[in-house]
């Protein structure tokens, strides 16, 4: 998803939730409740509309590398996620950082989500190719970000990547 802004939303998103991420590496104890309130900076509601109504639904999106990065990414990913799997949270966002979550890595205007449900969201946005976050981290934080959808059909380094990514941190 391609955000329709010549801020820097997409920074300002990525470097927030490092904050999280480099919390958990460092073992500091977030709490549960303060996890889940953290976590809402990744989980925005997906707004679209067309052929199947207006249809809003929450999606967990995450920043994808570069162009020039993603294929050597997404086989690190891979293995991390599914052959070589970190002990623990603490673990794995430590890799996270040092390996996937750098500013000298990440496209600041890409964000990425994998579709699981394949139903009205799904059906908008191939007709459309337009999507709207809404961000809302309690109490106060809500914001929303247009974007252009591109759709990955195939099997591709991207699609490969945020499955890894997602099934690592799951």
């Amino acid at each position: 998803m391609k955000p329709h802004h010549k801020g820097r939303t997409s920074r300002i998103l990525f470097l927030t939730w490092i904050r999280v991420v480099e919390g958990l590496c460092r073992g500091e104890g977030v709490g549960r409740d303060r996890f889940m309130i953290d976590i809402t900076r990744t989980t925005p509601v997906v707004v679209t509309y067309g052929p199947a109504g207006l249809s809003g639904s929450v999606k967990m999106v995450g920043f994808v590398p570069r162009r020039e990065y993603i294929g050597g990414l997404a086989e690190k990913a891979y293995r991390y996620a599914y052959v070589d799997r970190p002990k623990g949270m603490r673990e794995i966002a430590c890799i996270l950082l040092r390996e996937f979550y750098r500013m000298d890595l990440v496209e600041e205007r890409v964000i990425g989500g994998l579709e699981m449900g394949f139903r009205h969201s799904w059906e908008n946005i191939r007709a459309t190719h337009k999507a709207a976050l809404v961000f809302y981290t309690p109490p106060t934080t809500s914001f929303e970000v247009r974007c252009s959808v591109e759709v990955a059909d195939e099997d591709n380094d991207y699609k490969r990547y945020l499955n890894s990514i997602h099934d690592l941190f799951h």
